[in-house]
């Protein structure tokens, strides 16, 4: 069942990936995409855990609190994607938001004790080698002319650190919480938090004029929030059978392949040397993960 979830994981995720794209190239306003997105969250999760409000009220506080932060987490970081995506394009933010694996999978061995052998270390080394090559496209806005400032180098830390945290936080969850509260009542918290949180900022926007809705940004944002909810279930579901260590290289290994062959088959993507070069060596850190 692990592989399975495994792979549920991998292509729900892709699909987010290749969806922003998608939101990009229309120019949907993010906020409104947002809020909706975790809305559909909320009801997706309702749908699934319909005994949520009575399983919650039974648990410790601090289950609570930390599912509320990490709610106000998710929709921060999302925040922080849209003005890294406007300012470096798509190509930049996916790389430093794939990176950030690293920090899961150090804290996994260093906190937990996970066991982790050398050549799984090397299959992380070739993971996070293969990701910034694939990812590179010759005059692709992310790779050059960006322009460091002080708010850009403050996003781009909070990204990659926020990014691995909220993975640092779902491990926790599964080691510490999840005999109390099942995944998707766990997801129903953080969800409605980020969805709290995402409504009070569309509502000031557009109080203040800031920002109009429209049919298609809330079409838009009621497909990536289905897409949003069934990603962190499997993410949660395969952390059941697989060790974070090995599971978040592999995940973010499996959608990078994933979103590339989508990109040559949906989008006719023309790849360097240096992004096959950056395929071979996914294949080989799969391989080295693996044993």
């Amino acid at each position: 069942m692990g592989i399975i979830f495994l792979l549920l994981s991998i292509i729900t995720s892709s699909f987010i990936v290749l969806y922003f794209k998608y939101i990009e190239r229309f120019r949907y306003p993010l906020s409104p995409v947002i809020a909706v997105n975790y809305l559909t969250c909320v009801l997706c999760g309702a749908i699934h855990s319909p005994e949520f409000v009575e399983n919650i009220a039974s648990v410790d506080s601090s289950i609570v609190l930390f599912g509320t932060v990490l709610g106000g987490l998710f929709i921060g970081i999302f925040f922080c994607i849209g003005y890294l995506t406007q300012k470096a394009g798509a190509g930049f933010v996916a790389i430093l938001s794939k990176m950030c694996v690293v920090i899961p999978v150090l804290f996994s061995v260093f906190y937990f004790g996970e066991k982790i052998g050398g050549w799984n270390i090397l299959g992380v080394g070739f993971a996070l080698l293969s990701i910034l090559l694939i990812q590179f496209k010759k005059g692709d806005p992310s790779d050059s002319g960006i322009k460091i400032s002080l708010p850009f180098a403050l996003f781009s830390a909070l990204v990659f650190f926020g990014s691995g945290a909220i993975d640092t936080a779902l491990k926790v969850f599964d080691v510490y919480y999840s005999h109390q509260l099942s995944e998707s009542n766990f997801m129903m918290l953080v969800f409605g938090s980020a969805a709290i949180i995402g409504v009070g900022v569309l509502l000031y926007m557009y109080l203040r004029r800031i920002i109009s809705f429209s049919m298609a940004s809330l079409f838009a944002g009621v497909f990536l929030g289905v897409l949003n909810y069934f990603s962190i279930l499997f993410l949660l579901k395969t952390l059941n059978y697989m060790q974070a260590s090995l599971f978040f290289p592999l995940n973010n290994i499996g959608m990078v392949l994933t979103v590339c062959l989508l990109g040559i088959l949906l989008y006719k993507e023309c790849y360097t040397p240096l992004n096959y070069i950056g395929i071979v060596l996914a294949f080989a850190s799969i391989i080295l993960l693996s044993i």
